[in-house]
């Protein structure tokens, strides 16, 4: 089963001191999706040297101190690109099937 986390960091500096990232290291998440990094390229900590942060993409925003967003992956994006395309793949064929069985059940 694939785990994935959310946080809103509100600051990436103040969660790294605040120990979001030795928590992330104790709960194992495949996946981590990070919200509001509110900082730049330059200003994020180091992370921890670990599988579970081996793969990590991070897209500040435009204007200092605002937003941002961040990957962490244990395996590599292609991996995980590849898998997300799967599994909408999979849930469209579903939720088209379903929608023609609706409108098939709705006119008879």
């Amino acid at each position: 089963m694939l785990r994935i986390v959310s946080l809103n960091l509100n600051g990436i500096r103040s969660a790294a001191t605040k120990g979001a990232f030795s928590w992330l290291q104790s709960v194992q998440p495949d996946v981590v999706c990070l919200q509001e990094l509110k900082a730049q390229l330059s200003d994020i900590p180091q992370l921890p040297d670990t599988p579970l942060f081996s793969s990590r993409a991070f897209h500040p925003a435009e204007k200092k101190g605002y937003s941002g967003v961040g990957l962490l992956a244990c395996f590599s994006f292609v991996i995980l690109l590849m898998f997300v395309y799967h599994v909408v793949m999979i849930l469209s064929h579903k939720l088209t099937t379903w929608s023609s069985f609706a409108s098939y059940s709705a006119m008879n």
